[in-house]
């Protein structure tokens, strides 16, 4: 079947260590790549443009970093609740976060340009 590009898209998913892909290809060449984790977390991706980025995780699955092919990243930390404590990332952005001992987020403090 012809998208409305009049390319055929292609989609294969499959299980490779422990983790999932898919690839994504049509007739003109374009092309995707993704992989997730057992559970499901994001882990990578790219493209036949050149575009790609990457995930981590801790044990609990917050997100500890992304970053891409154009040089920007991200960074979070966390308190033992899996609450966020910290996002810091590389446009000089900041951010800190405090809780009540219920879990409730009580403030948040930014600056930016951080460089």
């Amino acid at each position: 079947m012809k998208n409305i590009l009049g390319t055929t898209d292609h989609l294969e998913l499959f299980h490779t260590n422990g983790e999932i892909a898919y690839d994504y290809f049509n007739d003109s060449g374009y092309w995707e790549e993704s992989t997730f984790d057992r559970q499901g977390n994001y882990l990578a991706f790219k493209s036949s443009e050149g575009y790609s980025c990457e995930y981590t995780y801790d044990e609990r699955c917050n997100m500890l970093t992304f970053n891409n092919s154009d040089g920007y990243w991200e960074e979070y930390t966390y308190d033992e609740s899996d609450n966020q404590l910290t996002f810091k990332d590389s446009d000089g952005y900041w951010r800190e976060y405090t809780y009540d001992e219920k879990g409730f987020r009580l403030t948040t403090k930014t600056k930016k340009n951080l460089k």
